[in-house]
């Protein structure tokens, strides 16, 4: 079982990584040489801020001259009322992009359809809690 801190040590140059996020347990790598990208999938015992995993993964991708996504995989039963601030910065950081199925988040076009309603704005969070941010 191998941690992001056991793969890329504890700090990069003078900043520590916090131990939550260097505790999280690396499931999966992909790396793409010709574009110099890095992709880690990373089981987290805690739920992560979006601002702390973005900040790590520019720290990582200056320290590797690479592009570095760290893609999070948090426990269903971590998700409560108290993250969905949370929540909400990962549906704006989404906004535009889309999965293999073509659904855009941050416009709430799901499956051909489009609409702002609270209906289709549920549709939209329970694909998000699939997608095992």
């Amino acid at each position: 079982m191998k941690t992001l801190g056991s793969i890329f040590g504890l700090s990069v140059g003078n900043t520590k990584i916090p131990d939550r996020i260097t505790d999280g347990v690396v499931t999966r790598v992909n790396i793409i040489n010709e574009v110099r990208l890095i992709t880690l999938w990373v089981h987290f015992s805690e739920l992560i801020p979006l601002d702390d995993l973005i900040c790590t993964e520019k720290l990582y991708a200056k320290s590797l001259d690479s592009s570095v996504v760290i893609k999070p995989h948090f426990g269903r039963e971590l998700f409560t009322v108290r993250y969905f601030p949370e929540l909400y910065k990962v549906v704006k950081k989404l906004t535009n992009q889309s999965d293999e199925k073509g659904l855009y988040f941050g416009g709430y076009f799901v499956e051909g359809t489009y609409d702002k309603t609270p209906e289709n704005l549920a549709k939209v969070v329970k694909k998000l809690h699939k997608l095992s941010i």
